[in-house]
This record gives structure tokens, C-alpha cells and sequence, in this order.
């Protein structure tokens, strides 16, 4: 299914998929931070659309994992350092959504490292 939607000429489907999922995900993703807040491990003037943001930012991530999953690379070397820069991205997502809702560094986990790589090995 993922070779599928991730082809070239469906790209105009992965884009509604996104937009039709949006509002179904956002008011659920708004009411987890809404909670964060009350509970004072978020600082967020504005649920929704940090809601949003962080969504946004986390479909970002699809498409390195998709592509990579579909067409690793040819040998050891060359897998190590694909998955060292998607950890990078990863890491670096994690930071960015913690920076967006106010939360402590290294309070957001998205996929640990050690998921990945079992998802690759």
C-alpha cells in the first residue's frame, strides 16, 4: 500500500489524505495540549493551532521513513548513515515540537531510536 501511495503520480492523493485527516486529528491532538497545559507540563497560549503546527511537522517525517523503507540502500554503510540522519531528523523534530508546546527538553519521544532500526534491520 505504502509503494502505492508514495509513487510520483500520487502525490496530489497524499496531499488530500493530509488535508482530510487534519481536521479529524487537530481538534484530538488540541485537547491532548489543552490538558498539558492544565497539568503545567505545556506552555501554550494556543492549543489548535500549536495542534496544527506540530501535525504538520511530524507528516514531515512520512516521507524520509516511507522513502527509506521503500528503496534502501544497497549495502551496511550506506543503511547506517540513512538511519543516522533520519535519527538526526527525528531528534530534531522532537526538540522543535517540545520548543512549539512549551514542554522540557527530552520530554517528547516520537519513535525511539531502537524502533527504528527494528524496523530496518
Amino acid at each position: 500500500m505504502m509503494g502505492v501511495i508514495y509513487r510520483d503520480e500520487n502525490t496530489v492523493l497524499r496531499m488530500k489524505i493530509t488535508e482530510a485527516m487534519m481536521p479529524i486529528v487537530v481538534p484530538q491532538l488540541a485537547s491532548i495540549v489543552r490538558q498539558g497545559v492544565a497539568e503545567g507540563v505545556y506552555s501554550v497560549e494556543y492549543p489548535e493551532e500549536c495542534a496544527e503546527i506540530v501535525l504538520e511537522m511530524t507528516q514531515g517525517l512520512a516521507s524520509p521513513i516511507a522513502k527509506l523503507l521503500l528503496h534502501p540502500p544497497g549495502n551496511g554503510e550506506t543503511m547506517e548513515a540513512a538511519l543516522q540522519t533520519l535519527e538526526r531528523r527525528l531528534r530534531a523534530c522532537e526538540r522543535s515540537i517540545e520548543r512549539v508546546l512549551g514542554a522540557a527538553e527530552g520530554s517528547i519521544s516520537l519513535l525511539p531510536s531502537e524502533q527504528l532500526r527494528i524496523w530496518f534491520a
